[in-house]
């Protein structure tokens, strides 16, 4: 049974590695809709809906940080979660599944891959898997508005779903987003560099100007900024297709280098060497 790297991606999200790594982590949020929030703290970026039928969340990050995420839910809406939804499977969006789960019965909804690829790890705990899983999509009607969930294959993992609430007008296109930093393609979980650019792509022709976005990382984005985002991932990988067409090793690219342009774009753990040996 082949094991996920799930603690390996924890660490490397720009966490120190200390053991108490998670002691001094806040869970922050900003409201984008009504009764929509972002939520923010160690990992990827979630999304809370809150109403008349419950709350609804979009990833739930490690599970160190489960009890003060559940907090800070019962804070702003005095509810327990009652659906999650994966975007996919890496342990920064799924880590308080079992907590979830276990202490508020929550009901958790992926990908099938991303049951899958869960399901093969042993350090994941059974009762912290997707309950429900689909194929293509499916959609929730919940606290007043359509809640589409879609699979777009071979972006970031094999099992990436983005969420876009209609009536609000706000996507939450997990890590198919890495907002204002290069993006980490999972290459070795079914991700590639033209499937993710295809999926921006077809998210893009799909919101519109005022759609308020939460990136799977990142702060909270427009349209515009999405736009960025694929520009730049356009350009950079036609650089290095042009080193590479010219005969160039990686290493001489990593050497050359970007353009100057793209260096406010490296971070921790994806810097402008990592980001042009997944282009490569």
């Amino acid at each position: 049974m082949r094991k996920l790297l799930i603690s390996g991606l924890m660490a490397a999200f720009a966490l120190p590695a200390a053991a108490d790594r998670f002691e001094d982590v806040t869970i922050e949020h900003n409201e984008v809709a009504d009764n929509i929030y972002m939520l923010t703290g160690a990992g990827g970026n979630m999304l809370m809906s809150s109403g008349d039928d419950g709350v609804f969340l979009v990833d739930d990050q490690y599970t160190q940080v489960a009890e003060r995420i559940a907090e800070k839910i019962q804070e702003l809406s005095g509810e327990e979660v009652h659906y999650i939804l994966n975007t996919h499977f890496h342990g920064d969006h799924v880590g308080s599944n079992m907590w979830f789960a276990n202490n508020q019965s929550s009901t958790i909804f992926a990908h099938d891959h991303v049951r899958e690829r869960l399901s093969n790890d042993d350090s994941f705990n059974e009762t912290g898997l997707p309950a429900v899983t689909f194929d293509s999509g499916i959609t929730f009607h919940f606290n007043d508005d359509t809640i589409y969930v879609f699979h777009l294959p071979a972006g970031h993992t094999d099992g990436d779903s983005a969420v876009w609430f209609k009536d609000a007008n706000v996507l939450h296109p997990g890590d198919l987003f890495f907002n204002e930093r290069f993006p980490f393609i999972d290459l070795k979980s079914g991700g590639d560099v033209d499937g993710y650019i295809a999926n921006v792509e077809n998210l893009l022709d799909r919101i519109t100007d005022d759609t308020v976005i939460i990136p799977g990382h990142g702060p909270l984005a427009s349209k515009e900024d999405y736009r960025a985002f694929l520009a730049m991932m356009k350009e950079t990988k036609a650089e290095v297709d042009t080193m590479k067409q010219q005969g160039m090793t990686l290493d001489e690219v990593k050497t050359k280098g970007l353009s100057d342009k793209w260096k406010d774009w490296s971070w921790s753990f994806i810097n402008e060497e990592r980001w042009i040996t997944t282009l490569y």
